[in-house]
């Protein structure tokens, strides 16, 4: 319901009482400290904006490559040689990422992992100077109340800070069997996905992830979630040391235990995870578990529920004995369990790439033609007489060089700094600046309304 903006008279004169009866001292809160004032200028340079471009063929147009969607989002460097990290979702169905870093440098970016599990993907850019990577702090020791700050993309805008705090810790918002989000109250909307979350100390502890809205506008209520920073160094781990998704198999069906099930089983509360199946064959079977079995503490971790128990697997010491604490029976047993590995080398990466080859775009993917310009073509398309260049006589609807802003009658004097004067001309310019490494080239038309500048993509 919308809000009148007029209140009554006598409240009106209360609140102008009020504000001035309170004392400056009282009003000075309202800043942030001067210490978060010093420190976020520092936290900049850690982070990124992203934007991505998804291509289609046009129907009627084979081989016609155009834009067909725009996205935004945000990250951060975990490595000074060019390791980003953001949400996987930020990069889905993007076939042109690039990454703006906080001095305005724009550069192509390459996805070198998805993460089958929790939300999450590694970016690589090349630049030609060390970047300035996060300090990670530990997100395990965040507790609610505890200030933190949100540096994103939001609709992108570009750098934006919002502070807030811990709301809540180990929430399940359903994005998958691992959930253990982080519940802050920064402000956090769409674009802001992938960003980093600090701690007061300027430590990360966490990516921002996703929101819950209200109604059809998208915008923050405060109700934001963040995956906690230790789940992402985890996941780097293992890239580093094992150039996969490295996660432990328990070979086990698990369920939560409901309050049902903890009154049936004279359970205190609903606590731990029964064992519904074992495996043959599996570390569980080697190790003794059985069905009916309630897990509750694997290794150093207490599981409260299914989620801390697909976790504490997920991310076991494989190959290694790891302590199962158990009840059967009304006791409590302790289980050796040594957890197998589930590896797909298929996804094996390296996360020291090299530049991505550039592939140039051909002469169909442009959609434009033309023919060396001549007194005739001049004057029937209005152009001042007396210019050369290449004249554009066909643009395919559709086509990428409609998207990027040809027409008919543009007379194309210049690529880069060279001049055309034919397609020849025109093709030579181009390739140039592909062994320049130049994804784009500056092109400098000339219609009957004057000159002007035009950004082209020559490669991809």
């Amino acid at each position: 319901m919308r809000r009148s903006i007029y209140r009554p008279l006598a409240t009106l004169a209360l609140a102008i009482l009020l504000a001035v009866a309170t004392p400056p001292r009282a009003r000075a809160v309202e800043t942030l400290s001067p210490d978060l004032v010093r420190l976020i200028p520092t936290l900049m340079p850690m982070t990124v904006n992203i934007n991505f471009l998804k291509y289609e063929n046009r129907e009627g147009q084979p081989g016609a490559l155009v834009p067909v969607h725009k996205g935004v989002g945000s990250g951060y460097i975990v490595d000074p040689d060019g390791l980003i990290v953001t949400n996987r979702h930020v990069t889905d169905g993007g076939d042109e990422i690039y990454v703006t870093l906080n001095d305005n440098t724009r550069l192509r970016a390459a996805v070198v992992y998805r993460s089958p599990d929790i939300d999450l993907a590694v970016l690589q850019v090349h630049a030609d100077h060390k970047l300035t990577a996060v300090r990670w702090g530990d997100s395990d020791r965040m507790v609610p109340g505890q200030l933190v700050i949100a540096i994103g993309n939001p609709l992108g805008l570009g750098g934006t800070v919002t502070t807030g705090i811990v709301s809540a810790r180990d929430r399940d918002i359903k994005v998958s069997p691992l959930d253990s989000f982080m519940q802050i109250d920064a402000a956090i909307n769409p674009g802001n996905s992938g960003g980093p979350l600090f701690n007061s100390a300027g430590e990360l502890i966490g990516m921002n992830t996703a929101i819950f809205t209200v109604g059809s506008e998208g915008g923050s209520v405060g109700l934001a979630f963040a995956i906690p920073g230790n789940d992402v160094q985890l996941v780097l781990k293992n890239l580093h040391q094992y150039g996969r998704a490295h996660n432990g198999y328990l070979g086990a069906v698990l369920q939560d235990v409901t309050h049902d099930m903890a009154e049936a089983l004279s359970l205190p509360h609903a606590m731990g995870a029964i064992v519904a199946e074992v495996r043959d064959d599996s570390p569980a079977a080697r190790a003794g578990l059985a069905d009916g079995d309630i897990v509750l503490r694997i290794g150093d971790h207490d599981i409260p529920n299914l989620r801390a128990a697909l976790r504490a697997i997920s991310s076991g010491n494989t190959g290694k004995p790891t302590a199962f604490v158990i009840q059967r029976d009304g006791a409590r047993h302790t289980l050796s369990v040594k957890l197998d590995e589930v590896a797909d080398d298929t996804n094996k990466i390296t996360l020291d790439t090299a530049p991505p080859r550039l592939r140039r775009i051909t002469h169909e993917e442009l959609g434009i033609e033309g023919e060396a310009a001549t007194e005739d073509l001049l004057r029937k398309y209005g152009v001042k007489p007396g210019l050369k260049g290449f004249m554009i006589t066909k643009v395919a609807d559709k086509s990428l060089g409609a998207y990027v802003g040809f027409e008919v009658g543009d007379l194309l004097m210049r690529v880069q700094n060279t001049p055309v004067d034919n397609v020849d001309d025109l093709t030579r310019a181009i390739d140039a600046a592909i062994k320049q490494q130049r994804r784009r080239v500056m092109v400098l038309l000339y219609d009957d309304r004057g000159a002007r500048w035009i950004a082209v993509p020559i490669a991809r």
